[in-house]
């Protein structure tokens, strides 16, 4: 559920989004946290999933030279999942969400998990 207002981006009231927490969190719950934007996800959380992207694809026996380059397209496909303004748009996959809304900006925005 998102809510939208205005005419320029900005984030939401930290008590409105399901931003992460300081609290510690375990790989599954890392998973299924979602952040406003790529700049709210902890710097630790990025860290630890460029480290386990690095050796998965050192481990597939990519080389050395484009290492640094598949990681970054791999940690891309991390902040889809992860950030609600990279996420595709639900009715055009081909749009992310931040484009889609334009200038609005989300007011707030709910994570409903079912199941």
């Amino acid at each position: 559920m998102i809510w939208l207002c205005g005419k320029k981006k900005t984030r939401p009231p930290p008590s409105a989004s399901s931003t992460a927490s300081s609290e510690t969190r375990t790989a599954s719950s890392e998973a299924r946290m979602h952040a406003y934007c790529r700049d709210d996800v902890p710097a630790e959380v990025v860290a630890a999933e460029r480290e386990t992207l690095t050796l998965i694809t050192r481990n597939e026996g990519k080389p050395e030279a484009a290492l640094e380059k598949i990681v970054e397209g791999r940690i891309g496909g991390f902040f889809k999942d992860v950030a609600l303004l990279d996420q595709p748009y639900a009715k055009d996959d081909k749009q992310s969400v931040s484009q889609f809304i334009g200038s609005a900006s989300v007011i707030a925005f709910a994570q409903v998990e079912i199941g």
